[in-house]
């Protein structure tokens, strides 16, 4: 499966410039609530968030994981920390992340998300903040896009299967209006 995911986002990123910034302003604003010297970005593709997060704020210890090997090859061009590797099985040492975002990576993650939530509580030391399409605050349509691409459902139940304490749960105004983007940020 990881082999097919790969594929499938090596086409994703065979241009640097694609999958555009959407949120970007909005991530930055929940970062600055924040103080953190380590940020860990489970599926940061092209790096366009860490360039963002490291042009807009004084961290410095910016690391990123992808399963897309050309994601990972432009994310390095821009300088970045960045490795191939699968969000279920983390080559980070226990509690080395202040933060650990996501931004529209774990929707994709249906099979393993168990897996995945429970190396991020391993590799975090605080906060998880999440920029996700969460069905529980989808509209209709949004619902039936979610079920349709076999989309995680229940984020926030499955952060707190694993010992975290969800601190803001709400859908982002804008985005599309089938697939429209949450906020969820769960404490340690």
């Amino acid at each position: 499966m990881d082999y097919l995911k790969s594929k499938h986002f090596n086409k994703v990123f065979a241009k640097k410039d694609s999958y555009p910034d959407r949120e970007n302003n909005k991530l930055i604003d929940v970062l600055k609530n924040y103080k953190f010297n380590s940020l860990l970005e489970i599926g940061c593709g092209n790096g366009r968030n860490l360039d963002l997060i490291r042009k807009k704020t004084d961290i410095k210890d910016l690391k990123g994981i992808d399963i897309s090997d050309v994601g990972v090859k432009y994310a390095r061009e821009r300088g970045l920390d960045v490795v191939v590797g699968s969000a279920n099985n983390l080559p980070y040492s226990d509690k080395s992340f202040d933060i650990v975002l996501t931004y529209h990576s774990l929707e994709q993650m249906k099979y393993i998300i168990d897996d995945v939530v429970k190396e991020i509580n391993r590799v975090s030391k605080k906060y998880v903040i999440s920029f996700e399409p969460c069905f529980e605050l989808q509209n209709i349509f949004g619902k039936f896009h979610n079920f349709m691409q076999d989309y995680v459902k229940g984020l926030p139940y499955i952060f707190e299967k694993y010992g975290f304490k969800v601190e803001c749960f709400k859908r982002l105004n804008g985005g599309k209006w089938k697939n429209r983007t949450c906020l969820l940020i769960c404490k340690l």
